[in-house]
């Protein structure tokens, strides 16, 4: 009986350890999940927390060995005493790759504080200060980042129980020895295009919130025509510009290779120096040693550039190119082209919503890495390029103002350090002028003529030589255009005009000669006159006179050579003889006797009177009568030859 009763003890106990067991294991199980849950930073129950979000406002892109990051943070969460701010710091990254990537493995730590004890700024944004030490043993509130580099840092907000919202960004630390910190150059092109990327207003805000930075501005002719028509604000942003370098293409969309091809380069010439002019004109600053390219270049195109004073060309097209050096005869031209994956950075295609300050912060820590590698200079921004987002830009120059690895310069400085490796020049140019070679050098050529005849240029006439040789021009288009323009120059040559023929008389010998000319045009005419008669003299033959508009009668100083009627032909041209404006014929009769009649007229008279005197005194001689067979004129006396002879010495 005992026996039995201890065997049905023992399989009573037994069974209440299989019932009792796996309930008491699940539940040692689940605390100890929990608590590691805890621990890992699970966030708060909702019941008890109301759930919030931080974000990353700004902070020190780069800190001293000795010095002090300050990090702020956006939170919308509740302010209470049982949460906590910190910060954790993670190992140094070497490489570009690593920016951004996770990491797991801490460094050193910040300690925590409650959000009621941390620091705002104006904003409400909650302000965390993180003093740093680069040696092992020191102050215990200062971080410890062994050496300089970049290192990644992850700010939490937490409670008691975990985990409740983070985040991650970089920060470089710098050497102690700053004159050991290796720099990289970045330029900085500030693009203006109220059409899409900034605006004149985005413009001037950010030329006078970083007076240090030394932009280079550029825009196009639409922005430059703005600032021509309005002085007032052409002054207003003058002023903010200071004399930061201004590079625009305005009115130089041409292919120097192609112009130089058909000898034609002066236009390219012409069109930068009216390019600066322009600029300077509104109290800004050019940019000649750099020009704006789009097209391929020929030998003789880099000659063209050379010639007008570019050392450069910068890339415009929406396609990267080569970067290098193109030979010419004379010298070499570099191309030069933006970083466009780095300023894509920079630019916010999908909206201003998915700008996020920690971006822009591991771009900085990739140049200060690319620093270290003694890379070429970086160039941001420009024409063709990704539109620059104005928060993007933002928060990069408050970068650059820092003594950092970033350092800010010039455009043409940061050539010095772009790469120079030769480049094979094109062969043949883009653009095809050569069809239009002919007709542009006939244009040129009447251009030239328009020129002598107005007394000045012809800034219409210009411009449309210009867009006729525009790369945007098709060649349909350009032949119009160059028969347009000829057409008008020869309709402006048809403005002057004389009688087809007029009839005067010269009362005297010498006296004004009216000659009536016509001007059609809207304002005055330089003219040459030239006349061709052969008994009358005029003395404005070859001179240059100034037609004013309308009809006009000149009084021309004429002078007779015999009586009678003379034609004069009369000749309108322009200064440089090159085309005749107009003809007539005038039929002139003179009336008065020249001095020369009269001379010939008083010679005659005289040798009558003395022959009349001398035979009027000699004795008749007897008349003698005549033989036939003998010449009835006997040879002259020697007195009657002595008076031939006096006739003859006295005509």
């Amino acid at each position: 009986m005992d026996r039995l009763t201890r065997l049905a003890a023992i399989l009573a106990a037994v069974a209440l350890v299989f019932v009792a067991g796996p309930s008491a294991a699940s539940a040692q199980t689940n605390d100890e999940t929990n608590d590691q849950t805890n621990e890992a930073g699970s966030p708060e129950d909702p019941a008890e927390i109301e759930p919030g979000t931080v974000r990353l406002v700004n902070q020190t892109a780069s800190v001293a060995s000795d010095g002090t990051i300050s990090i702020t943070i956006d939170w919308d969460g509740e302010i209470r005493p049982d949460l906590f701010l910190g910060a954790l710091f993670h190992q140094r990254i070497e490489t570009e790759r690593e920016v951004g990537a996770p990491t797991a493995t801490v460094l050193n730590r910040r300690a925590p504080i409650p959000l009621t004890e941390a620091a705002t700024d104006p904003d409400g944004n909650l302000v965390l200060s993180i003093p740093v030490r680069s040696v092992t043993s020191g102050d215990a509130e200062r971080v410890y980042l062994p050496g300089p580099g970049v290192y990644p840092f992850t700010v939490e907000v937490r409670s008691s129980r975990g985990l409740i919202s983070s985040v991650s960004s970089t920060v470089v630390r710098l050497p102690q020895d700053t004159e050991t910190l290796t720099t990289l150059d970045v330029a900085v092109m500030l693009t203006l295009s109220p059409a899409d990327g900034l605006n004149l207003s985005d413009g001037m805000l950010f030329l006078a919130a970083y007076p240090n930075v030394p932009f280079t501005i550029q825009f196009d002719e639409a922005l430059l025509t703005q600032l021509e028509s309005d002085p007032a604000l052409a002054e207003q942003f003058s002023g903010a510009a200071g004399t930061r370098p201004v590079l625009t293409g305005a009115g130089v969309d041409l292919d120097p290779s192609a112009l130089a091809e058909i000898d034609q380069g002066r236009f390219y010439t012409q069109a930068l120096e009216t390019n600066q002019q322009r600029l300077l004109r509104i109290g800004l600053t050019p940019l000649p040693e750099v020009a704006m390219l789009s097209s391929a270049l020929t030998v003789d195109g880099a000659d063209l550039l050379l010639s007008s004073g570019v050392e450069a060309a910068l890339n415009i097209k929406t396609s990267s190119i080569e970067t290098g050096s193109v030979a010419g005869s004379t010298g070499r031209v570099q191309l030069i082209d933006p970083d466009r994956q780095l300023t894509d950075e920079l630019s916010s295609p999908a909206g201003l919503a998915n700008f996020s300050p920690g971006d822009i912060y591991a771009l900085y820590a990739r140049l200060s890495l690319r620093a270290t590698d003694a890379q070429s200079s970086v160039i941001l921004g420009g024409e063709g390029a990704p539109v620059l987002d104005s928060q993007s830009l933002d928060a990069f120059l408050g970068t650059l103002t820092e003594d950092g690895p970033l350092r800010a310069v010039p455009l043409v400085e940061a050539l010095v350090n772009q790469p120079r490796n030769p480049l094979q020049a094109a062969e043949r140019p883009e653009q095809n002028l050569l069809d239009s070679g002919e007709s542009v050098a006939e244009l040129q050529a009447l251009a030239q003529t328009s020129r002598s005849f107005r007394g000045v240029s012809n800034p219409s006439l210009n411009q449309l030589i210009l867009d006729s040789l525009s790369r945007s021009r098709n060649p349909a288009d350009r032949t119009r255009a160059i028969s347009r323009a000829k057409a008008e120059l020869v309709e402006d040559f048809a403005s002057i005009t004389l009688p087809s023929s007029q009839s005067l008389t010269l009362a005297a010998v010498e006296g004004p000669l009216p000659l009536t000319i016509r001007n059609d045009a809207s304002s005055a005419r330089l003219v040459r006159l030239e006349f061709r008669g052969d008994r009358v003299d005029i003395a404005e033959d070859g001179q240059v006179l100034t037609i004013p508009p309308g009809e006009t009668v000149l009084e021309l100083s004429a002078k007779a050579r015999a009586l009678g009627v003379s034609t004069v032909d009369v000749t309108a041209s322009t200064p440089d003889g090159e085309r005749v404006l107009s003809t007539s014929r005038y039929q002139i009769r003179s009336t008065a006797v020249p001095g020369l009649g009269w001379a010939i007229s008083g010679t005659a008279l005289v040798f009558l009177l003395v022959w009349w005197f001398r035979n009027s005194r000699r004795p008749s001689a007897p008349r003698k009568p005549h033989l036939v067979g003998l010449p009835s004129n006997p040879d002259p006396t020697p007195s009657d030859r002595t008076i031939a002879a006096e006739a003859a010495e006295a005509l």
